[in-house]
This record gives structure tokens, sequence and C-alpha cells, in this order.
């Protein structure tokens, strides 16, 4: 989910007419310049956009949710509607370029729009004018707001039990699931290569990319009965990790991850089993093999439950801890954050160097 936020200051001396003579006064109306209405435009498809911003205390008295434009100093709107709102509000956002506007760019994304997708759906330009500010909004660490799909932390309890995974270890079938529905391949391997796994270890695929589809409550019992669990993302790209890699931890599954060492931040440390640490998808489904026949091997993977915790395992954002208007008066001298990081393809990792990475052995 792409979210953009334009935030304008509203300065006395320029405005002619009040608001309540423009077009736009059917709308909720500014008290006095001195307060802020933040417009939350459209939905996320058919549900409530940003709906934790109704429980935000510093937020939620000056939230405004329509589908058409009113009078607002802050618009929040989902990128694949940021047109409408354009053309919706064209009149108004042009008044306010004259008032001395700040445009602030939020964009978040969910596993629905992976970067490539927004990089493909949004044309934004960054020749900005006047006061304008371009801000993002999104995964990328980068981003003045940040969204998560999964938070870890330190912990005090030891939650390594042996006898469970013991159970667990004879319980499960030694094999790896995988579910994919986004058949792109375009921008990641991960269906070449986790076809190749398949010619040497037991791979069952489920999703539209294996023509198996199924109930989404049906996964976590697919991933309770297996003993590893594919979370390749749709791309390789710095700090997008979604609720693939959440999901296994969960259901006790040991995650297969597809990272290159130098972006592994956002991971549990030892909780995962990384192809780029292996030569070729052979020498990962040998390794495959190995631990699941070797319970000191399995447990290696769990040690990180002696020191670690999850602490969410749903998509979260700290946008109601830092705030919006305040936050935006105290940066409104950087005019653009975090937009090179989302949407430029140097921060993901194209075909060619997938290939020289995870297939060694055909170099």
């Amino acid at each position: 989910m792409l979210i953009k936020i334009q935030y304008s200051i509203h300065i006395a001396n320029k405005i002619k007419k009040p608001w309540t003579d423009s077009p736009y006064a059917a709308g909720p109306k500014l008290e006095s310049e001195g307060n802020h209405a933040i417009l939350v435009f459209g939905k996320f498809y058919s549900a409530p956009l940003l709906p934790e911003l109704d429980k935000c205390g510093s937020i939620n008295k000056s939230i405004v949710r329509s589908s058409v434009c009113v009078p607002h100093d802050v618009v929040i709107v989902h990128f694949l509607q940021y047109n409408h709102y354009l053309k919706k509000c064209e009149n108004y956002t042009e008044r306010s370029k004259a008032t001395g506007i700040i445009y602030a760019m939020v964009c978040f994304v969910l596993i629905q729009e992976p970067p490539h997708i927004i990089r493909k759906s949004l044309n934004l330009k960054t020749n900005l004018q006047g006061n304008q500010t371009l801000w993002m909004f999104s995964f990328h660490r980068a981003s003045v707001y940040q969204g998560k799909y999964f938070s870890f932390s330190k912990s005090t309890k030891n939650n390594f039990n042996i006898t469970e995974l013991r159970m667990e270890f004879d319980d499960r079938f030694k094999s790896a699931v995988s579910i994919i529905s986004n058949c792109d391949v375009k921008q990641s391997i991960r269906l070449k290569y986790i076809q190749d796994v398949k010619q040497h270890f037991m791979v069952y695929g489920y999703g539209r990319c294996y023509n198996l589809m199924f109930p989404n409550s049906y996964r976590s019992v697919l991933c309770r009965h297996h003993m590893f669990y594919f979370s390749f993302e749709n791309s390789i790209c710095e700090d997008y990790i979604t609720e693939k890699y959440c999901v296994p931890l969960n259901c006790g599954a040991i995650p297969i991850i597809m990272r290159h060492p130098s972006n592994l931040g956002g991971y549990i440390p030892g909780s995962y089993i990384n192809v780029f640490d292996f030569q070729s998808p052979k020498h990962l489904a040998d390794h495959l093999r190995n631990v699941s026949q070797n319970f000191t091997m399995y447990l290696q993977y769990f040690r990180w439950r002696e020191n670690y915790q999850i602490e969410k395992c749903e998509i979260s954002t700290n946008i109601c801890e830092k705030g919006v208007i305040s936050l935006l008066k105290q940066r409104s001298n950087q005019r653009i954050i975090g937009v090179h990081e989302v949407l430029s393809n140097e921060k993901c990792l194209p075909i060619k160097e997938q290939i020289q990475n995870l297939y060694h052995d055909k170099r």
C-alpha cells in the first residue's frame, strides 16, 4: 500500500477568502488556521485506509475520512487512488500551491504491492516547486514513517523447549512447502529456484503458480505439517520483508529465505536458512535433507528462542508514535526523504545477479 501525504501551511496574508467561500465548503471546516485537518481520502480497496489513525491520541481528533475533496491540511491516500485524488482536488491543490503548501509523500507497501509495482504504477515528479516537499512512508528504514509486517525484540524468557521440539521433529513431514500466487518471473528467480530444489528434495507447492488454490485459513495448517517453509519474496529489495517470513516462525517451521547477506537486519539471527549461503539449489536440497534427518542440526534453527521473541506478526506502523503535523513542521526543511530507496532499481537485486549469486556451480 502506497500512501501519499500532502501537507499545507496556510499563510494568513495570502489567503484572500475564507474556506467557506470555496467550492469545498460543504465538507468539514477548519475552526481556525491554527487547527489542522487530516483528510484520509478513499479506502484501501474495500477496507478503511490506516484504521489505526482513529486510535492515535495525537491524531484522531483531526481525522476526516472522505472520498470527495474537503478542506484539509494533510491528505493520506492509497497510491492507486492518487490520480483520483488529484482529479477530485485539482482546484483545491492549485489554490494551496499559491498559499505555500508543503507536500509530503508517504508510501507504505503491503504484500499486494511489491516495490516494482510501485515503480510501475506511480509517476512521481521530483522537480519540486515553491514549498513542496516529497516524503516516503514505506517498508524502507530511510522513510520518515516505516511500516513493517514483522517485529521482534530481545527476550528475558527462554522459550527453547527441547521436548516440544523433539515432538515437532518426529511429527512433521521431512519436506518443504511453497505457497506462491504471484507468478511474475521478471523480478525474482524464486519459482525456477524452487523447481530446481524439487529435483533433489520433496517440495509441496500451493497457490496460483502451482495451479492448486486453497482458502487463506489453510495456510497455517500447511505450515504446521512441513519442516521447511519457502519464504521467498517476489522481489529481492533492501528492507522488503513481508508475512512470508513471520508465518513459519509462528507455526514452527524453518523459514528458507532468499536474501543478500548484506541486508539481513530485519531477521532474527539463526532463525532461517538463507539460500545465498549455498552454491546451488542442489546444495541447499542436500542441507535440507541433512537437517530433516539430524535432530541436533534441526535444533540450531530454534536456538533463537532462548534470546528473542516475536513482537508482532501483522502490519504495523510508527505513524501514531511520531505524529503527523508536528513532525512535518519539525522537518519541513527536508524536502525529499526516502524516495530513492523505494523507487530506485538500485535497491533491488536484478535477475542476472540473482543467478550469479545462487548458481555458482554453473559459472
